[in-house]
C-alpha cells in the first residue's frame, strides 16, 4: 500500500520504530561492518523495520538471530512475537537451535529432515510428546529444540 502524505509515512516509521525497540536509536547512524554504531540486534531489527514499513502482510525471515548472543536474539524475537499478535502481521522465520524461552514463543513450528520432507508440523508443546510416541527420548536438562536436531539429523 502506497502512503500518500508525509504525515502517513512518519506516522508508519514512528509505529515501526516503537514496535522493533528502536526509539532510542532512530538519529543514529547505522553504520557498516568496519564502522559500527549501533549493536548487532538493533541492526537486525532496523533491517527488519525496513520492511516493515511497507505494511506486509506476511514477513519471510531467514535466520534473524544468527550471529546475535542470546539476549539480543530474545529481543529480535520478542519483538516479531508482537508484530505476530498485535501487528497483524504473519511471520515466518527460520530458527537454528533456538533456546528454551524461544522455541516456546512460537504458535507452530515446522521440522524438515535431513531430506527436506515435513518430520513434525504443530505447537512447541505438543513436539516432544509427538517424538517421545516414536520412542525418542529427551534428556534431563537438555534443551528440547537441541534434542529435536539430533533427532531429525540422525545422530
Amino acid at each position: 500500500m502506497a502512503l500518500s502524505s508525509l504525515e502517513e509515512r512518519r506516522k508508519v516509521v514512528n509505529e515501526v520504530l516503537g514496535m522493533m525497540a528502536l526509539r532510542m536509536a532512530q538519529s543514529y547512524r547505522v553504520g557498516s561492518v568496519g564502522a559500527r554504531i549501533i549493536s548487532g540486534g538493533q541492526r537486525k531489527r532496523v533491517n527488519i523495520g525496513v520492511e516493515l514499513v511497507s505494511r506486509p502482510p506476511l514477513l519471510f525471515l531467514d535466520e534473524p538471530t544468527s550471529g546475535l548472543d542470546a539476549s539480543c536474539s530474545n529481543v529480535v524475537l520478542r519483538s516479531l512475537l508482537d508484530l505476530a499478535v498485535n501487528g497483524g502481521v504473519n511471520v515466518v522465520a527460520v530458527i537454528h537451535q533456538p533456546r528454551h524461552s524461544v522455541f516456546h514463543m512460537f504458535h507452530e513450528i515446522h521440522l524438515l529432515g535431513e531430506s527436506g520432507s515435513t518430520v513434525y508440523h504443530g505447537p512447541p508443546g505438543k513436539v516432544r510428546e509427538y517424538f517421545e510416541s516414536l520412542m525418542y527420548s529427551f534428556p534431563p536438562f537438555e534443551n528440547v529444540a537441541d534434542t529435536l536436531l539430533d533427532i531429525v539429523t540422525g545422530r
